[in-house]
């Protein structure tokens, strides 16, 4: 054992002098001996402490553990009820140890070597800490964790704006006493997904279109997930529980259909800017890339230093608006410092009417000014991004939308910046923040999965991370998209991109099944090796939606279509037949409506002989189309021998060649049956869910368009 340079602390001189005798006999170096008052003012090097503690010192506990934290300490105590209380009331001291007198140097150096390694330990577990608590307040999503019992320890200042609790009010309440969930569609109580993990231990998801209401009363739209908190032995300690606002998005998906282009122009322009990876680099290009994207006066980035706004970045087209751009604005006294304020998105058409605006001496308010304001976080800056138009038409919904994802997509390129400087200071902590968070992380180097966390393993039906190590990048992608992935991966291996944009891709996980993704690449060093971060974020519920909705605008768009169009019932008919095979690939079909007791055909598409549809009885069942309208049950049937047809039935769709059928009621407003109609394909079809739901949303659109012709016809 090497001579450690102890300081030895005793009030009295005696002590003093004993001490500093036996720690030479025990082989240590005495560097100083002080009393206890001089403690503080010491300045050398120390390895270790040998304390004299006296009983009167109990009351200056909360001093010693300040004074000592970073140093081993070795307690000298006169007898075992002393030492019992120093060490009751030493506990939060990283290593400490009680001797009681007499002791020898035999026992100082056999405490010394499990007291150090001690102190190693906690060191690193403590710094470790720090870290990871830096690193959670740092994301952008709102970070809650919560112990064994669902009992909050820890928010992140995303999870304190979100909820309107800080963390000391926070602490050690149960997460339902915090905030309630709603289901947005039927304000029915969400489940706590924290309280589901607790009770079943696993990575749970929240339910879709989910409300988190406020502490004060304000709805956000929240989504993400839960994971247990597990130590080596699979015991559960708690729970992470990662959420974000997604209001914006939800209110972009129910409009996503407007503005195509320009969100493409906008992708295009994300492209470049997210492969840059300094901070100043990205924002400074941001700001003339959203010029270039939006028809814009003024665009500016201001950050949040004492009372006023620093205008930092910025674009303008006219020298007249060099004032608004090189002044600082009263961060208090001015509309877009109580946009800051406030922290919420405001679109503000005619802002030069609004007493809050400010103006710079020498410049007037300008007519017909309209702005956005959007608040952001930059670094640990607050700071808000402002467009303006000087011009008689305000900014549109779709354009408040565009500029608002913009600058979502700016934080998320400062934050992977963050991310990655975190991963080059220290890859083995880093990998211990992500093996728990419930965003699906992958790295890959040479083609190879070398990494992947217990939410990647989760979404991808792993049994554990182990399971996806050594596998090749692409086998968890789908056939479809693998060539794409192929040309994003190399051209990230090769260094001709650092970032590989956020691209929706259908991912395969190992049981085979299906996943929507959207995935964002990231060019790393891992392990001493040029490798490749993966980030998922599931989509498949959100894009199923999308279609969902799509498909219900293409069904009326077409009846729409088909009513405007049609003078007559067969016309209507043959109309929607052609669309409707096109949108999901059918080579034919045949539309029946109900005259006198029998199902008369009224149109007819595709290669199948006309013979083979004579008007069917509706109380003959060997028809198919008999069998739907009696039963008014619809039939999708995309492979006809796995479908349980009657004989007859099947023996009448073999004869016209029929391998997969799709048949619908056709009802009219009153719910009065009108008739029914068929598609036929004469090779199995493989249909997903969207066109199931695409079928019925035109069957019945279909259904009060022919009943409106019929009473324009009797009119």
């Amino acid at each position: 054992m090497a001579e450690l340079r102890t300081l030895i602390v005793a009030s009295d001189q005696k002590r003093r002098t004993r001490l500093s005798r036996l720690c030479r006999t025990a082989g240590l170096h005495p560097v100083g001996e002080i009393p206890f008052d001089h403690l503080s003012q010491f300045e050398g090097s120390r390895e270790l402490v040998l304390l004299d503690l006296r009983a009167e010192d109990r009351t200056r506990v909360a001093e010693i553990v300040q004074l000592l934290a970073s140093t081993p300490v070795i307690v000298v105590c006169r007898h075992s009820e002393q030492a019992e209380h120093c060490a009751e009331l030493l506990y939060r001291l990283p290593a400490v140890a009680v001797l009681v007198e007499p002791i020898t140097a035999e026992q100082l150096r056999a405490t010394i070597p499990l007291l150090r390694r001690r102190f190693e330990h906690v060191s690193t577990l403590s710094a470790e800490s720090e870290w990871l608590w830096n690193v959670l307040s740092s994301i952008g999503d709102g970070v809650i964790i919560t112990d064994a019992h669902g009992r909050v320890q820890y928010l992140n200042p995303t999870a304190e704006a979100l909820t309107g609790w800080t963390l000391t009010e926070a602490r050690q309440r149960l997460l339902s006493e915090m905030f309630s969930l709603l289901n947005e569609s039927t304000r029915e109580p969400a489940e706590n997904p924290v309280e589901r993990v607790l009770r079943e231990g696993r990575v749970v998801g929240l339910a879709n279109h989910t409300i988190l209401q406020r502490r004060d009363g304000q709805e956000i739209a929240i989504d993400d997930s839960a994971a247990p908190i597990l130590d080596a032995t699979g015991r559960l300690h708690g729970v992470v529980f990662v959420f974000r606002d997604v209001s914006e998005l939800r209110r972009l998906q129910r409009h996503n259909q407007r503005a195509l282009e320009l969100r493409q122009r906008l992708l295009e322009l994300l492209h470049s800017l997210l492969e840059l990876r300094l901070p100043e680099a990205l924002l400074s290009n941001a700001i003339s890339a959203l010029s270039s994207l939006l028809p814009l006066e003024l665009a500016c980035l201001y950050l949040v230093e004492g009372d006023f706004l620093i205008p930092r970045w910025h674009a303008i087209t006219s020298p007249q608006l060099e004032l608004l751009v090189r002044n600082p604005i009263p961060l208090h006294a001015s509309l877009i410092g109580s946009i800051v304020q406030s922290g919420t998105p405001a679109v503000i058409a005619n802002a030069q009417q609004d007493p809050r605006s400010y103006y710079p001496e020498g410049l007037s308010p300008v007519a017909h000014e309209h702005l956005i304001g959007i608040p952001m976080i930059i670094g640990e800056q607050q700071g808000i991004l402002v467009v303006a138009r000087y011009s008689t038409a305000p900014f549109s919904e779709e354009e408040a939308e565009i500029v608002l994802l913009f600058a979502r997509y700016i934080q998320l390129g400062l934050l992977n910046a963050e991310l990655l400087d975190s991963l080059r200071r220290s890859e083995a902590q880093y990998r211990e923040l992500l093996d728990w968070l419930p965003l699906p992380l992958l790295i890959h180097s040479k083609g190879r999965i070398t990494y992947a966390n217990h939410a990647a393993a989760q979404y991808l039906r792993a049994q554990n991370p182990a399971e996806l190590i050594g596998r090749s990048a692409l086998e968890v992608v789908a056939p479809e998209d693998r060539e794409v992935a192929r040309q994003r991966i190399e051209a990230l291996y090769r260094g001709e991109i650092t970032v590989a944009p956020p691209r929706h891709t259908l991912l395969q996980a190992l049981d085979g099944s299906r996943i929507e993704a959207l995935v964002t690449a990231t060019r790393v060093r891992y392990a001493g090796e040029d490798a490749v971060l993966v980030v998922g974020i599931d989509v498949t519920e959100q894009q199923r939606l999308q279609r969902q909705r799509e498909r219900e605008r293409r069904a009326f768009e077409i009846i729409a279509t088909a009513a405007l169009q049609s003078q007559s019932q067969e016309e209507l008919c043959q109309y929607f037949l052609q669309e409707t095979c096109r949108e999901l690939g059918f080579a034919g079909g045949s539309v029946r409506l109900l005259e006198g007791g029998h199902l008369v055909p009224v149109a007819l598409l595709g290669p199948f002989p006309a013979e083979l549809f004579p008007p069917a009885p509706l109380s003959d069942e060997r028809f198919l189309s008999a069998y739907v309208a009696q039963s008014r049950t619809p039939i999708f049937a995309p492979n006809v021998d796995a479908y349980p047809f009657t004989e007859a039935q099947r023996q009448r769709l073999r004869e016209a060649g029929v391998r997969a059928v799709l048949s619908y009621p056709i009802v009219g407003e009153g719910g009065a049956l009108l008739g029914t109609f068929q598609l036929f394909h004469p090779e199995v079809l493989d249909l997903g869910e969207d066109a199931t739901r695409f079928f019925s949303a035109i069957a019945g659109a279909l259904g009060v368009a022919l009943d409106r012709l019929r009473l324009v016809e009797e009119l």
